[in-house]
């Protein structure tokens, strides 16, 4: 039968499939690109779930305050759990942050699942719809292209067979969470007020592969080479090769950037990844973190010090769930992720951890070239494969009838084009139809992550480490670890294909035998480190060592800015004699000065003045004085940052603005990836006075994990100056000219956002951060009760990371959410609380917090209750054994329920598979 579909998508028609020749999608189901000089509209399907939300919140007085407060949990007394072997205490201390002490790890399991049913049950559920593609059942036609591009992408599918290959240690942990899960669901009388409001069905049974289904969005989540890429392809055909190159450095493409589909599936799919990012409240693609391990020959006490601070999404509530679980072999504190037992990020009474995105290149394109007579073929090195194909139903809010989706798939991975308009019929040389295929490490078989985790978690030495993060798969990560013995370690980890310098950065054609999927590197040859000389590694998302002495891993590495500041401090106080303790690591995590920053306001005080205005000499007067350091009462900051973004944005806009919203996207990734093309730019064209030095020279090298690049980055040349000539004009600009309009507009712009006064503009002011609950934060009358917003300083290279969301100017949506500062080996006795700068300062003593509060719950005491410590740049005491949880402490006896011996016996939930719907693959 020909199955041939424009647009992939079959409607119900009596049960009958649309056959060849079938209308198109109607305009109502058509995307909408961005628009020239448009920001991108990330956020458009939450303002219309809003809409949504105001309906259905047509209520009043009295019921609605009982709707606000339902599903708060029960914190003290007791309480039936069925399935535990004994009771379980736990203790919530004065931020209601749970210590678990249970008689045996399996209990301890539960009651995890327990508490994070009890505290975060809608984030738990909202991240599982993602996962598995079912929004569209709470929010309507809006979220239907999300949904079509999640179950193409499959990843619940992907998790499912992870969960089924796990070894029998990790599923019996995995099983014993989710019946905690379900013990509450089956046992709790009400829910949080957002099923009510959403009118959200009661959740379905929550399984092991819902745990794993949501360390792939994770995965996801830090993985953007995949965006990066359809940007190197845009650029490469909107300028050729050569310019690109200036701006994102690329191996040479086998075929021409302009044999590729040059359709709306492109810009489709870049779209498709923001509103994806939006609604997992995944922030930018500035995924990274700062982690470093300090030797105890360096410290006060002699114990080795692990910091860490991960980036990820500003949210409430927050991706982190700080707990302690105590069993009989498990006792460990620190980060947990709602959703998935044990800890993320923390430390045992053996060692301690902290990670940080590796950045490696595990996402490939693939453009596939389809079989002009018959679609459900393509074309592979050795010649023509059938097409995998499965049928996807998707339920939609408002529709009687389920929507079907078939899917389609080759050996490299599914079509994810096929859910944007036109995807699937854009000419490769006027020869066959082609579609763009994605092979990312985190859907093949074989994901043994999760296994990684509990070998973390149960950990003692370095050998129980490495053999842990052998069985790490996805994502990529940095880990730095200490143990009890005084040993210290960095090691690379996860599954990275083994590429050819430079592969990887554009999109493949899959019908050459250069395309077929490369093997992995062996875990032995990816780059680690243990116990070295300088007694001390930082890990900063900076570029592991160059392949001239390891394997190519990739080449999107954050710039190193953070990494060198952080080693500098460090190596500093060594080389001073100076024994390091909680108080300098705290200072480092809370350091808002950018070593970019400051070299950027030195290269732009060197534009001319000649023509300027007063306005404008007064900016320059205010940079001059400024010392490069993001505090939030600075008024330099916010100058400088509006400044190189308008500034950026006419460099590349006259080149690259004919493709719709393109200049956006390569200014954004500009500054984030390749921020050195603005300071050698500039350096090299703007005049400078007598013995001055060139400012892109003020490298100093410094000791770390790996070698650093200097700040030219992968330029073999410094960029041409052309790119600063607006190719709109009559003449030729400079770029001392094009910098003064830019500071100009730049000016301009602030001035509408925070009025006239420059004494207005302070950094704090104008970069705030923004943390939204997904998607009471788009309800107008919700929007006090559930959103936060705090003061931030700090730059996108600063070790306190303020990175700026250029969408919505000059917000701050990606942030350091989560720090601790922690020791393996025994526990000096918590004190309370600490202050940030200027308060009294305890040493020896390990802390943690988060941007939130425990509970997800709005109207909890819980839900931001560490906010505005956090705020403060201040941190809590981690209590680590029963006898260290003092203070106000509230405790919850969880009993095993004799009178059934499962959740499933209550009766209150149905017993009914997982979200996942089956899904079988057939060849035509």
């Amino acid at each position: 039968m020909d199955t041939t579909y424009r647009s992939h998508v079959v409607a119900r028609s009596g049960g009958t499939a649309v056959p060849e020749g079938a209308r198109p999608l109607p305009s109502s189901e058509r995307r909408a690109i961005s628009s020239r000089r448009r920001r991108p509209q990330r956020n458009r399907w939450l303002r219309r779930a809003g809409v949504l939300c105001s309906a259905v919140l047509a209520l009043a007085g009295s019921t609605a305050l009982a709707l606000w407060r339902s599903g708060l949990p029960q914190l003290e007394g007791e309480a039936l759990l069925p399935g535990l072997a004994s009771p379980v205490e736990i203790r919530r201390d004065a931020f209601g942050i749970p210590h678990i002490v249970a008689g045996s790890d399996h209990d301890a399991a539960m009651a995890q699942g327990w508490v994070h049913s009890q505290d975060r049950l809608w984030q738990m559920e909202w991240q599982r719809r993602i996962s598995a593609g079912r929004l569209s059942e709470l929010i309507g036609e809006e979220t239907l292209d999300i949904d079509r591009f999640l179950r193409t992408l499959g990843v619940h599918r992907a998790a499912q067979r992870a969960a089924e290959e796990l070894p029998e240690r990790s599923r019996r942990v995995l099983q014993a969470y989710a019946d905690g899960v379900n013990a509450y669901l089956a046992t709790s009388p009400s829910l949080p007020p957002e099923f009510r409001i959403l009118r959200a069905p009661r959740p379905a049974p929550w399984t092991p592969a819902d745990s794993i289904a949501w360390t792939k969005m994770l995965a996801w989540n830090l993985g953007g080479n995949q965006q990066l890429e359809l940007l190197r392809m845009r650029i490469h055909r909107a300028v050729g090769s050569e310019r690109a190159d200036e701006l994102f450095p690329a191996a040479p493409f086998p075929v021409a950037p302009s044999e590729v589909p040059a359709h709306g599936s492109i810009e489709g799919l870049a779209l498709l990844g923001d509103q994806l990012r939006a609604l997992g409240g995944f922030g930018s693609y500035d995924a990274g973190s700062n982690a470093w391990v300090v030797a105890g020959r360096h410290t006060t006490d002699g114990r080795p010090i692990v910091a860490n601070d991960p980036h990820l999404g500003a949210q409430l509530p927050s991706p982190w769930y700080l707990i302690e679980l105590q069993g009989d072999q498990l006792h460990v504190a620190g980060a947990s992720l709602p959703g998935l037992p044990l800890i993320a990020i923390g430390r045992s009474r053996h060692v301690a951890w902290g990670l940080t995105n590796l950045g490696a290149d595990v996402q490939d394109w693939v453009v596939e070239r389809l079989d002009p007579a018959t679609p459900d073929q393509y074309r592979a090195s050795e010649g023509w494969r059938p097409l995998l194909l499965r049928e996807e139903r998707i339920a939609v809010r408002g529709r009687h009838e389920e929507e079907r989706l078939v899917v389609r798939a080759t050996h490299n991975g599914p079509l994810l084009s096929d859910v944007t308009e036109d995807a699937a019929w854009g000419e490769l040389a006027e020869e066959a139809p082609t579609a763009l295929a994605l092979r990312w490490s985190a859907l093949d078989g074989g994901d043994t992550t999760f296994d990684a985790f509990v070998g973390l978690n149960h950990a003692v030495d370095e050998a129980s480490i490495d053999a842990a993060l052998r069985q790490w798969v996805a994502p990529p990560m940095n880990v730095v670890w200490a143990d009890s013995k005084g040993s210290i370690g960095w090691r690379t980890t996860g599954r990275v294909p083994r590429r050819a310098d430079g592969a990887g950065r554009l999109p493949i054609p899959g019908w050459l035998a250069a395309a077929e999927a490369p093997r992995y590197i062996a875990y032995e040859e990816l780059p680690a480190e243990t116990n070295p000389p300088r007694g001390y590694i930082v890990s900063a998302n900076q570029r592991p060592p160059a392949p001239s002495t390891g394997p190519f891993l990739g080449e999107d590495w954050a710039p190193p800015f953070r990494a060198n500041r952080i080693a500098r401090t460090l190596s500093a106080a060594i080389e001073a004699g100076v024994p390091l303790d909680t108080t300098q690591m705290r200072a480092i995590q809370h350091d808002v000065g950018s070593d970019y920053a400051a070299r950027l306001r030195m290269i732009l005080l060197r534009v001319p003045l000649d023509n300027a205005t007063d306005r404008e000499r007064r900016a320059m007067t205010m940079l001059a004085r400024w010392d490069g350091v993001n505090r939030p009462d600075d008024i330099g900051p916010s100058i400088l940052q509006a400044w190189q973004r308008h500034l950026l944005l006419a460099v590349v806009d006259d080149d690259l603005g004919a493709d719709d919203g393109l200049a956006w996207r390569a200014a954004e990734g500009l500054h984030r990836r390749q921020s050195t093309f603005l300071l050698a730019l500039l350096d090299s064209s703007l005049p400078r006075t007598q013995g001055a030095r060139r400012e892109t020279g003020m490298v100093r090298p410094t000791q770390l994990a790996s070698p650093q690049p200097n700040v030219l980055g992968p330029f073999g040349s410094l960029p041409d100056a052309r790119w600063c000539d607006d190719r709109g004009s009559l003449v030729v600009e400079s770029c001392a000219e094009t910098a003064a309009r830019a500071l100009t507009a730049a000016l301009d712009e602030l001035a509408e956002m925070h009025g006239p006064r420059m004494e207005s503009w302070r950094w704090g002011d104008v970069h705030r951060t923004q943390l939204s609950h997904a998607p009471l934060s788009q309800v107008r009358w919700l929007r006090p009760l559930v959103h936060r917003s705090l003061r931030a300083g700090g730059d996108a290279f600063s070790p306190n990371a303020g990175p700026v969301d250029w969408s919505e100017p000059y917000d701050h949506t990606h942030m350091p959410g989560f720090r601790q500062i922690v020791r393996p080996g025994p526990m000096d006795h918590g004190t309370g609380l600490i202050e940030g700068e200027g308060n009294r300062a305890i040493e020896s003593d390990d802390r943690w917090i988060f941007a939130g509060g425990s509970s997800g719950h709005p109207a909890s005491d819980h839900y931001d209750d560490q906010l505005a410590l956090y705020g403060r740049g201040g941190d809590i005491a981690q209590m680590f054994g029963r006898e260290e949880v003092t203070g106000p402490v509230r405790i919850l006896i969880l009993r095993p329920d004799a009178s059934r011996t499962s959740w499933l016996d209550s009766g209150a939930i149905p017993n009914v598979e997982g979200l996942a719907h089956p899904n079988q693959l057939r060849a035509p």
